[in-house]
């Protein structure tokens, strides 16, 4: 009995497991059924509103072909508006070249008929612009052969009355002390009657007087007023000069008169021997005290301008200077009015063209006297550069005492850690640098030791820097201005210029870099 109702029950719990088993399986039936409605309720309202998409899409497709179609149906209208318009431009431009050929044939008809053209006519006036320079300077050399003449009398008639004069101090008649005194106190050693009041006879008059030395007290002979003959020498040089020079530009530019049949390269020899004549007539009239003592320095700005420093004449009348320049192997010197009357012995040449070397050359004036000294040699060749940044500034040079010079510059515009400098010098117009002649140093600025005084140096310096893998030295900066070194301290030429230039050392500009004024505009 026991085993049975122990049956029993297990029969029951068995009974009671399968029952609830039962029930969870359909509460999971449910379930998952409800999962499964939802999910398709989800999946269609997805698939309504991706059909709604594409058919919205289709819409779109449809307006932008509508579009594309309406797009191209203008542009095929433009093109059929441009080749209509390109049509009738061409015929308009065939029918004007119609027109101007009928014109050009008609005025070449006219031409012809004339029997003159505009080349032929400027060539009749170059002539004729030719013919009347060959007649001034006939009449300028016929005048001055006039004027010698008149001179030469005078001079021939104040030495027969000097030579009287002294005939009766070596009879006894006139002491010499006595003689002197009259020639002081005259005012002409010639009578009114013996001179001539023209202008031209006025100025010999004045001269014939400053050959005898009758005033103690007067300039010296070297600063009076140059020969007559030298000057009309100068004057007819320097007329020929500009003539030829006119005649050689129009051959380089294919305009020579059919009159001039001399090649350019005759036109070129004879323009050169013209120039010769003028520096050999200007060097006779030349004063030796007014020489300068170097040659002038010329140093590159930037890519269109040209610094040019000198020293000052050793002579104390020298009031002004008169600066030229021309590209290296050129026949004829350049300049301009304000060139001619610079007052400081520095000037800025601008607007030259890049790339191309030039030389410049100097001389100087005695402003009281009115006379000139000879040119200078030319400057070394010098050209503007574009990359003057990129290397060590132009040296500031100072000279101190002990016949020491102070130099500074400012540091190149480069990347790269700076490694040290090397200052170089030599003396003006020497040809080439010692290796003696240098220093290094870190710092921009350097005092070299006791230099001769008799002699002057112009300074160079140049840069080494650290690379990414080796050190490299850049090229040389420019030249400084030449500089004289001195016992004791004295006001230096570089001193002298910044009165003119301004010396300015703000923060936007290159440090130790003083700022050069333009003169007279030379451009």
């Amino acid at each position: 009995e026991a085993f049975k109702k122990a049956e029993e029950t297990a029969a029951q719990e068995k009974r009671r497991a399968l029952r609830q088993q039962e029930v969870e399986h359909d509460t999971r039936v449910v379930a998952l059924q409800t999962r499964l409605g939802a999910g398709v309720k989800h999946a269609a309202r997805q698939l309504e509103g991706r059909q709604k998409e594409a058919m919205d899409e289709a819409v779109r497709l449809a307006v932008l072909q509508a579009e594309q179609a309406a797009e191209q149906r203008h542009a095929a209208d433009l093109e059929d508006a441009v080749a209509a318009a390109i049509h009738e431009t061409e015929a308009q431009h065939r029918h004007s070249h119609v027109e101007l050929e009928r014109q050009l044939l008609t005025l070449r008809q006219q031409l012809h008929a004339t029997g003159r053209s505009l080349k032929d006519i400027e060539h009749e006036k170059i002539d004729v612009t030719a013919r009347m320079a060959e007649d001034t300077r006939l009449a300028a050399a016929e005048a001055a052969a006039v004027v010698e003449a008149r001179w030469q009398t005078q001079v021939r008639r104040m030495e027969e009355r000097w030579r009287a004069q002294l005939q009766e101090v070596a009879q006894g008649r006139v002491s010499l002390h006595e003689l002197i005194r009259l020639s002081s106190d005259q005012t002409a050693p010639l009578s009114a009657s013996e001179a001539n009041k023209s202008e031209a006879d006025a100025f010999d008059f004045e001269h014939c007087t400053a050959i005898v030395p009758h005033n103690p007290s007067a300039a010296p002979a070297e600063m009076s007023a140059a020969p007559r003959t030298a000057s009309i020498a100068v004057e007819k040089a320097g007329e020929r000069v500009r003539h030829l020079r006119q005649l050689y530009d129009a051959a380089m530019a294919g305009d020579a008169p059919e009159s001039v049949a001399t090649s350019s390269s005759a036109l070129a020899e004879r323009l050169r021997e013209a120039c010769s004549e003028l520096d050999a007539a200007q060097e006779r009239c030349a004063v030796a005290s007014l020489r300068l003592p170097c040659v002038p320095v010329a140093a590159a700005i930037d890519g269109f301008s040209i610094a040019v420093d000198w020293l000052a004449a050793d002579s104390a009348d020298a009031g002004k200077y008169h600066l030229q320049w021309r590209e290296v192997d050129a026949i004829a010197w350049s300049d301009s009015t304000a060139s001619s009357q610079l007052k400081v012995t520095c000037c800025t040449k601008a607007g030259l063209r890049t790339h191309v070397a030039y030389e410049f050359r100097v001389r100087a004036a005695a402003t009281a006297h009115s006379v000139w000294g000879p040119w200078s040699a030319p400057s070394e060749p010098t050209k503007p550069s574009l990359t003057a940044a990129k290397l060590p500034s132009r040296p500031l040079v100072k000279p101190t005492a002990g016949g020491r010079v102070a130099v500074s510059w400012a540091p190149p515009q480069l990347s790269g850690r700076l490694v040290q400098y090397e200052l170089q010098w030599k003396r003006a117009g020497a040809d080439s640098w010692s290796e003696d002649d240098r220093a290094t140093c870190i710092e921009p600025f350097h005092t070299t030791d006791p230099l001769q005084l008799t002699s002057i140096y112009v300074f160079r310096v140049r840069a080494e820097l650290q690379g990414y893998a080796r050190k490299t030295w850049t090229e040389c900066g420019p030249f400084s201005a030449p500089v004289r070194p001195t016992l004791q301290m004295a006001p230096s030429q570089g001193d002298r210029q910044e009165g003119v230039r301004g010396r300015v050392a703000a923060a936007h500009q290159r440090p130790g870099v003083w700022s050069r004024t333009k003169l007279m505009g030379l451009d």
